[in-house]
């Protein structure tokens, strides 16, 4: 960020809020899933003692496509691009005639279109892929989960053996209740 570093210093840790700006617009059907969103977020010094600037970032677009291989949940991502962004500090200086906008709208889409490539190229756990646990232990098994995208909506369907325990049984071991009546007189 053009003014930054002769503020705040190079390599100085920094905090941030993220903020959603509206509703997201997701589009799952057969021919696209998207989302396109916007936010704004608050950077601070690491402390969160000072507010150092905040950026708007406008009409930002993920295009992907997703599907279940047996218990993962595969991921391509097709581009992630932002429209806009608008740049707002009262500590970096003569930020109006540095083109910060430009800046960061240029840095986020370049970024993003060499990270994507990398992504896409080496099979990142929870990025390119999301393994599903098969059980949540002491409730349910899953024995088999579907998902599809249809014509104008995502079905997502789950086949499942509940495997709950006596709950009952679990909390009368752990809790003794004694009344008067049970106490025997000598």
């Amino acid at each position: 960020m053009p003014g930054l570093a002769d503020y705040a210093g190079y390599d100085v840790e920094m905090s941030a809020i993220f903020k959603n700006i509206g509703a997201p617009r997701y589009i799952f059907n057969s021919e696209e899933m998207s989302v396109l969103f916007s936010m704004e977020v608050d950077y601070f010094t690491e402390d969160y003692s000072e507010k150092l600037m905040t950026i708007t970032y406008n009409d930002i677009y993920i295009d992907f496509d997703m599907w279940l291989e047996d218990m993962e949940l595969k991921l391509e991502w097709w581009s992630i691009k932002m429209g806009s962004a608008h740049v707002q500090s009262d500590v970096i200086e003569n930020l109006q005639s540095s083109n910060a906008d430009k800046h960061v709208e240029d840095y986020f889409n370049w970024a993003f279109e060499f990270i994507l490539t990398w992504v896409n190229d080496n099979e990142v756990e929870n990025i390119s892929y999301m393994v599903l646990p098969d059980e949540v232990p002491g409730y349910m098994k899953f024995k088999d989960i579907s998902l599809s995208v249809e014509e104008n909506f995502f079905k997502f369907g789950a086949d499942v053996e509940f495997t709950i325990e006596d709950i009952g049984a679990e909390h009368e071991s752990k809790h003794t209740y004694h009344s008067v009546h049970d106490v025997k007189s000598s």
